[in-house]
């Protein structure tokens, strides 16, 4: 078996209060260099004491930076894939596109299975199968044919006992990889699975660096041939969620179900989301737009004559929130201007942020976004 459903990994009291709960080293907080070291702070904030600060860190990813893919990653993917292991890759379900890592098919092998995450994010009137046929059909654009989709919510436990019976079914007793962008929920998905985790061998759960290579990964043993391997969080360039500070998060990533917050306009008005992006209706008829997006950033509508003096304030005085320290005036923002065809559903994605829904009818938008965050417009 994968996954044996029972308690939580216990040891005896003397252990768990001195050991590692992960690699099994001493802890201590005398020296950071040497293994089983806990941090005074930590400590002190009584955060997670049975892991020492390697251990945190990797079951924590979000709270340090992502690497981002490249001859590392691929030296891993070479050796889950000459051993045949099964290789999870797992996406965002609700920031889709900024999740994707650009280049990753030709290294995943053909024993993949992809995991869609956040489910409970997305309105419930949304059919699973039919965003799972989408997923597969943008996957196919980027070289990838997994053997099985799943719609998951590691935060609410959605399908994960269908995620365990598929990975056991797929992995035929061989190796895991878990692989993903940063935030996208794996470091959650992990910690689910060691909630229900039994160990029945003789080896522990430990973190080591790769030969070859700079990252850490945590190996958790399955049975005395095989373990699942959970990688760092890989760096996703276009994604908003790497180029604002890691406090706005908790603005950005969305924490409850997005319900769409829609606003009819005509030309010349304009949107400002915290003090981080703009959305701009330059021309065309008046137009019904309904955004999607977390409920914790403040939407500020203005006439596009004063749009840069009112995101001047925003930004500068922090009136409202999300506002970054590295975006003090609009000249701050890239500006991408996109031409709307003449009929048709338009969707307008900003990677990692959310999206707009809307009908085309020739309107002419801008969308200002922080340096390097990617935008797309698709015409569906």
């Amino acid at each position: 078996m994968f996954l044996k459903r029972g308690n939580p990994v216990t040891l005896t009291s003397e252990i768990r209060l001195n050991r590692c709960s992960a690699c099994g080293a001493i802890l201590q907080n005398d020296n950071p260099q040497e293994p089983g070291y806990i941090s005074a702070k930590r400590l002190e904030d009584d955060e997670e004491t049975g892991y020492c600060d390697a251990c945190y860190n990797l079951r924590h990813y979000n709270s340090s930076s992502s690497p981002e893919f490249g001859a590392d990653y691929i030296k891993i993917l070479k050796k889950a894939t000459d051993s045949k292991a099964l290789v999870v890759y797992m996406l965002d379900l609700f920031a889709f596109e900024g999740s994707f890592i650009k280049g990753i098919g030709r290294y995943l092998g053909a024993n993949v299975l992809v995991i869609l995450n956040k489910r409970d994010i997305l309105p419930k009137d949304i059919n699973d199968a039919v965003v799972i046929e989408e997923a597969r059909r943008r996957l196919v654009t980027e070289g990838i044919h997994p053997n099985d989709i799943i719609v998951t919510s590691s935060s609410k436990n959605v399908n994960l006992e269908t995620l365990f019976k598929k990975m056991n079914q797929y992995r035929e007793g061989r190796d895991v990889y878990f692989i993903g962008a940063s935030s996208v929920g794996k470091s959650t998905m992990v910690n689910a699975i060691l909630k229900s985790y039994k160990n029945d061998t003789s080896r522990v759960i430990s973190t080591y660096k790769v030969p070859g290579t700079l990252l850490d990964v945590m190996e958790i043993p399955l049975d005395d041939r095989s373990s699942m391997y959970d990688t760092p969080g890989i760096f996703s360039p276009e994604s908003i969620l790497n180029q604002v500070e890691r406090p706005l998060l908790k603005y950005i990533v969305p924490r409850q179900e997005v319900s769409p917050r829609v606003f009819l306009t005509p030309p010349k008005q304009a949107f400002i989301f915290g003090g981080i992006l703009v959305f701009e209706m330059i021309d065309g008829p008046k137009t019904e737009f309904s955004f999607m997006m977390s409920s914790d950033i403040a939407i500020t509508r203005t006439k596009s004559s004063n749009l840069e003096k009112t995101f001047n304030s925003i930004a500068q005085t922090g009136q409202v929130k999300p506002v970054s320290s590295q975006i003090k005036t609009l000249g701050s923002l890239e500006r991408k201007e996109i031409v709307v065809p003449a009929s048709g559903h338009m969707v307008i994605r900003i990677l990692g942020f959310g999206f707009i829904n809307f009908n085309g009818q020739n309107q002419k938008i801008a969308v200002y976004v922080p340096k390097n965050v990617g935008v797309k417009a698709i015409a569906e």
